[in-house]
């Protein structure tokens, strides 16, 4: 197999290793609040995917939960790595560290996409259920009860107390 070389001076070398770290300080900050906005819209949307019938997407965000939490070990990882890479004396010792967390972060790309079809896929699903069109007496009687007078209206109906 032909490997590609590049030849750098140290100094070169410091301000990818910087720019590297740069980068994955920066794979930390937006793991963390995708975690805490996988967490905030679970907690959100749970009232209404309680209504569809045969909906559980509790493994959904329990394996969002699981790879936002993986990503942020790897990005930490990453940067202690790519951090030790910046001094010559460890750099020979960081290569192989940094060639596995490449590799990590390859297969961590691959299960934000297949994360994001999964996502996707359950939004179909919970849209199309709430498109069904409610039965003429059921629809009736909801908006002719003396309770809808001092309700708003909504296209969901209130949560649960």
């Amino acid at each position: 197999m032909l490997s590609i070389t590049f030849q750098f001076n140290e100094s070169a070398r410091i301000r990818v290793c910087f720019m590297l770290c740069a980068l994955t300080f920066l794979g930390v900050g937006l793991s963390t609040l995708y975690l805490l906005a996988v967490r905030h819209l679970s907690s959100s949307v749970a009232e209404y995917t309680s209504l569809v019938e045969g909906y559980d997407a509790d493994y959904l965000v329990t394996a969002l939960t699981y790879l936002a939490s993986v990503a942020v070990v790897l990005d930490v990882l990453g940067l202690c790595a790519s951090y030790a890479a910046m001094y010559p004396e460890r750099r020979e010792r960081s290569q192989l560290k940094l060639f596995v967390m490449t590799l990590a972060q390859l297969c961590l790309v691959v299960a934000f996409a297949v994360g994001s079809v999964l996502c996707y896929t359950h939004a179909d699903r919970v849209s199309d259920s709430f498109k069904v069109p409610l039965p003429l007496s059921l629809s009736l009687s909801l908006f002719l009860s003396p309770s809808a007078l001092f309700r708003p209206l909504s296209i969901f109906p209130p949560p649960p107390p």
